[in-house]
């Protein structure tokens, strides 16, 4: 909680309307500066009422993903509670004080939240995909309870993994049957099986799949496009796999996957919207993501966290690390769900985000 008071100062009716005119013109101009700096910037309307005594606030101000209540005193003795609350069509009415030297002001905002309004506070929709990397058998059995571990913390905050597997891990889970019913009973709990295809072009990770000719005669080369999703279809139990995050697009896109999984260092790729894109003449929907906790140029939680009051209708965050990130930097990632749970910030797959495939004549 957080409480706001200030000894009583006689105001003339004229001083009063001069300091809110003064804070009224401050705040548009603040907005403008926000909006020039910030590729996240949302769009507000608000207004402010008269100068007061004291101020409490339940949710520490401006948070739109907690919902609060704001109680004020005006100099005449006045009390007035107001509750954050969500309008008809989906927009947060947040409530909030304003410090200014004279007193508080109450501040009274619309904020377009990013997947809807409930009970008084915003709801963004994210999704976290764990990368499962080419390696050999080793390091799959090193990783393969690492990755049982991560599941279950997903699932202590109800948050729904994408899990992509390059092919070796298809080979690996499928050696072994108590391995295959693990990674079934993940996915009756609500967790995406996905792709994860690493093509020529990524040199030494190369899973040794790929449609292109010229590759036909490397000696790492395991097979076609075709004969690789034969192999990932037999993990999940309906047989089906829809997300992908794939290298080598034009060339080696699975037909049959229809979500899209892209990004990396770029900022701007925190938050996204669907966008339609073809691979391999395949139509595909697709959202971008920040890498996170892999010592690399990653997203921050600070700046993730930044993100979430930047977010515009219909954004959709995303986040992915590889599965041995979470073995070398548990702290990191529990860090990341904590941090979720508290800003009502919703885990799904990708696959539920984006919605059924398109029907295919």
């Amino acid at each position: 909680m957080v409480m706001k008071k200030r000894n009583p100062i006689g105001f003339e009716p004229l001083i009063i309307l001069s300091i809110v005119a003064i804070v009224a013109i401050a705040s548009i101009v603040f907005l403008s500066i926000g909006e020039s700096i910030n590729p996240y910037q949302n769009d507000l309307v608000g207004k402010v009422t008269n100068v007061l005594y004291s101020c409490v606030e339940t949710d520490s101000g401006n948070d739109y993903f907690q919902a609060g209540s704001t109680q004020v005193l005006s100099s005449d003795g006045i009390v007035r509670t107001e509750l954050d609350s969500c309008t008809p069509y989906g927009i947060l009415h947040e409530w909030s004080c304003l410090d200014i030297e004279e007193g508080y002001i109450l501040l009274d905002e619309y904020h377009a939240c990013p997947s809807g309004c409930v009970g008084g506070a915003c709801q963004l929709t994210a999704f976290v995909a764990a990368h499962m990397e080419v390696g050999p058998p080793i390091y799959m059995n090193n990783m393969w309870p690492v990755l049982a571990d991560l599941v279950e913390l997903a699932d202590v905050n109800d948050f729904k993994l994408t899990l992509e597997f390059n092919p070796q891990w298809a080979s690996y889970i499928l050696a072994d049957n108590s391995r295959l019913q693990l990674l079934r009973s993940w996915e009756s709990r609500g967790h995406e099986i996905a792709l994860h295809h690493h093509g020529p072009t990524k040199s030494t990770y190369w899973n040794g799949y790929t449609n292109r000719e010229d590759m036909k005669t490397d000696p790492r080369y395991l097979g076609s496009i075709n004969e690789m999703m034969q192999l990932m279809r037999k993990l999940p139990l309906s047989g089906n796999i829809l997300t992908g995050g794939c290298s080598d697009e034009d060339t080696d896109w699975p037909l049959g996957v229809r979500f899209d999984t892209d990004g990396g260092a770029n900022r701007f790729d925190l938050l996204s919207k669907p966008a339609d894109k073809i691979w391999n003449e395949v139509p595909v929907k697709q959202l971008r993501y920040r890498m996170y906790a892999t010592e690399g140029d990653d997203a921050t939680l600070d700046e993730i966290e930044s993100a979430y009051s930047f977010a515009k209708r219909g954004d959709i965050m995303g986040i992915v690390f590889h599965v041995d990130d979470y073995a070398k930097r548990p702290a990191e990632i529990q860090a990341l769900f904590a941090s979720f749970e508290q800003n009502n910030i919703q885990v799904r797959t990708v696959k539920s985000i984006l919605g059924p495939p398109p029907v295919i004549d």
